[in-house]
């Protein structure tokens, strides 16, 4: 299994339509990629005290995939470059030089990969 987690920023006043987007893209995702075993999207709960506090246009992902195949697939294939292409207005973006020297825009992601140690998934 491959796990990570993955940190995005929403442009300020766009959070609403960037949430909505991201629930569309979570629901395809689970209909459409079986190697995708947990897709897990979060904005910070001004409820809570989170320390450090999380920007209120922050959005956190948690996610699962059978392995580095079902993660590539993920990332190259249609519903992410999909959504990427429709929404990245709605993230804060980076530019960069892509591999074959063309200028490429698209939104900037920290990513954390992550190695088990222990723990469970309960179903609610």
């Amino acid at each position: 299994m491959l796990s990570l987690i993955a940190t995005w920023t929403l442009q300020p006043g766009h959070e609403k339509a960037g949430l909505a987007a991201l629930k569309r893209l979570a629901k395809k995702v689970l209909a459409e990629e079986p190697g995708t075993l947990v897709y897990l999207v979060h904005s910070p709960d001004p409820a809570m005290d989170s320390l450090p506090r999380l920007a209120p246009q922050q959005v956190v992902f948690f996610e699962v995939y059978a392995d580095k195949k079902a993660f590539l697939a993920h990332v190259t294939g249609p519903l992410y470059q999909g959504f990427v292409a429709r929404h990245k207005d709605l993230f804060l973006c980076t530019t960069v030089t892509g591999a074959s020297g063309e200028t490429v825009t698209t939104p900037f992601v920290n990513v954390q990969f992550l190695k088990r140690q222990a723990g469970f998934l309960r179903n609610p």
